[in-house]
């Protein structure tokens, strides 16, 4: 009798212990760009990660990676299904659940594709991020170009969830979705207005996935990219502006074989140092404007970070929570026309202080 109790015990535990370490892969996503494509993969927590094998066939390059105790959704497998299905003449992605894990297959041709990088990395949240970089052949040979003097500015309104994605839902019966589009357009307005080729990531409400934004961006190419938030939080007294800016040395680079300092490095040095100059710029600028209206306001600062969206653009790029929902003076403030508009000023006042910088 002793034996079975302790035998049942012995076989709870290790059930315990099992979803214990099990980790959750909660969303993918392939960003596609000019200079380089990545694939990023979010997960509770840090995974485990190892280069299997490395092998050079008939002219191509074949890397397989594991990443163990790795458990995935029915919404994780269709995107698996439809990553699996990318066609490129330059690389493939083969994604296997395979031993209670996560097998990864990339298959590129070297005459196309420099080299694969991965680095971790924590996300705006408190997931965990994996970052698959496959950097494209031609950067070795070009550089990057930031100079956006010579022609009209495109400028990119992220306009933050749309469709069945509501975003953080308001005290005040507002969705974020709401909030985002109205200061969203009332900012296109100001930027047309004063000459700016604006482009939105949507016009109205419908739901746009993150890599389909990041591709948009990549590929206009914009000059600046704005991604509109509002923000929640379970404490209902926090509130306040804050702006994050993306910042790749956040990115923890495996050393599976010997780096080598390329190009994109010192592409990704300009771009970071842009990026923390176009946030503080508007951010500040922001801040400024809104206060105006409300004097109580909270400066949460500039915050460096990686974010899906960030991650995926190749261009210069700021997200922006302006304001909490779940604080109920601050979704009233949110909602409320005349202060949207002191926002969207905000926003345009630091961008033209940036170009007038750049001339």
């Amino acid at each position: 009798m002793y034996f079975k109790s302790l035998y049942k015990i012995i076989i709870v535990l290790n059930l315990s212990f099992n979803l214990f370490s099990q980790n959750p892969l909660t969303k993918i996503f392939l960003h596609l760009g000019n200079c380089e494509d990545k694939f990023v993969c979010y997960f509770n927590k840090n995974p485990q990660i190892k280069l299997l094998s490395k092998k050079d066939n008939n002219q191509k390059i074949e890397l397989l990676f594991f990443l163990p105790e790795i458990i995935i959704n029915e919404e994780v497998d269709n995107l698996i299904n439809k990553i699996n299905s990318t066609k490129s003449n330059y690389y493939k992605i083969f994604i296997l659940k395979e031993h209670g894990g996560l097998k990864i297959k990339f298959i590129y041709d070297p005459a196309f594709v420099y080299k694969i990088e991965v680095s971790e990395f924590d996300a705006i949240s408190s997931f965990k991020g994996i970052v698959f970089t496959i950097l494209h052949k031609k950067i070795v040979h070009e550089k990057p170009n930031l100079n956006f003097l010579n022609f009209k500015p495109k400028i990119l309104i992220d306009i933050g969830h749309g469709g069945h994605d509501c975003g953080a839902k308001g005290s005040c019966n507002v969705t974020e979705k709401e909030i985002t589009y109205s200061i969203g357009k009332k900012l296109q307005k100001l930027l047309e207005k004063n000459g700016f080729n604006v482009f939105l990531t949507r016009d109205n409400d419908k739901f746009v996935g993150l890599d389909e934004r990041t591709y948009f961006a990549n590929f206009l190419p914009a000059a600046i990219f704005i991604s509109l938030h509002a923000n929640f939080s379970q404490n209902k007294n926090a509130s306040g502006i804050e702006t994050f800016y993306a910042d790749h040395s956040l990115l923890n680079s495996y050393n599976f074989e010997d780096q080598k300092k390329y190009l994109i490095r010192q592409k990704n040095n300009l771009l970071d140092e842009n990026n923390k100059l176009v946030a503080n710029i508007i951010h500040q600028s922001v801040y400024e404007e809104a206060k105006k209206i409300n004097p109580d306001l909270i400066d949460r600062k500039v915050k460096r970070s990686v974010s899906q969206v960030l991650l995926g653009t190749e261009m210069t790029s700021i997200l922006i929570e302006l304001g909490f929902l779940s604080n109920s003076k601050e979704c009233l403030l949110l909602s409320d026309p005349k202060y949207q508009q002191s926002l969207a000023n905000g926003i345009f006042n630091g961008i033209k202080i940036y170009f007038n910088q750049l001339n």
